[in-house]
């Protein structure tokens, strides 16, 4: 037996998938859609659905309709563009990584130049190293990282971020010595942060994909060491 009540369905979707989501379908799309049953619902069920509506969206095989008096903004979203996010997101949250790369693929392809072009390119570093392909992670990292450094600065969270990605994705070739050159920069620029959590955030990360890069701990220890901690 179904129920048209949505709040059983969203239980163990992450939030902030669950809100990508709502904000580019339709509440009334929604609700016709998704079927949800009085039996429990597995994740995977649940996931399934989400991703025939969201590429049914993308296909503009399903379009918004004309927006009545009570829908918000989000409803009357171009479908092809505010589907491909979330399911993207979602496809990436299934570890069906080979179709997250070319939803990710198509956003940037067909997103004007904006900060929605910037994550897009961000997850998609992530999926391309998933993958191990690590030569184009490598590539739209150098491509990203100057962007993020432009727009939010050189110590910016968001562009650390990139550079310890690219780092993954030298690690992944086997470039270590290249790996522990942008290691290096980053640490320089963790060290400038004035915000103390913020700086603690990112010095935690940098030590995590220090361990991946020197196994041996010696990278690791002159980290401490210059950060004041040891």
């Amino acid at each position: 037996m179904s129920t048209n009540n949505l709040s059983e369905f969203w239980v163990s979707i992450p939030s902030n998938l669950r809100n990508a989501i709502e904000q580019a379908v339709p509440a009334q799309i929604l609700k016709e859609r998704l079927t949800i049953f009085t039996n429990p619902m597995t994740l995977v069920f649940k996931y399934t659905q989400l991703e025939d509506l969201l590429q049914d969206m993308v296909a503009a095989k399903t379009r918004p309709r004309q927006p009545s008096d009570n829908e918000t903004s989000a409803d009357q979203s171009t479908p092809k563009v505010s589907a491909l996010s979330p399911l993207a997101m979602l496809q990436t949250e299934m570890k069906h990584y080979a179709a997250a790369e070319k939803s990710w693929r198509g956003l940037l392809y067909i997103s004007a130049p904006s900060r929605t072009d910037l994550a897009a390119m961000s997850n998609l570093i992530d999926v391309l190293n998933l993958q191990h392909k690590h030569a184009q992670a490598e590539t739209f990292s150098l491509r990203l990282i100057p962007l993020l450094q432009a727009e939010l600065g050189e110590n910016s969270p968001q562009s650390l971020g990139v550079m310890r990605k690219l780092m993954e994705s030298l690690v992944g070739q086997g470039k270590k010595e290249e790996a522990r050159q942008v290691y290096q920069r980053s640490m320089e620029l963790v060290v400038t942060i004035s915000d103390s959590d913020i700086k603690k955030d990112e010095a935690d990360a940098l030590q995590e994909m220090v361990r991946k890069i020197d196994a041996s701990g010696g990278l690791l220890s002159s980290v401490l060491r210059v950060m004041g901690w040891t």
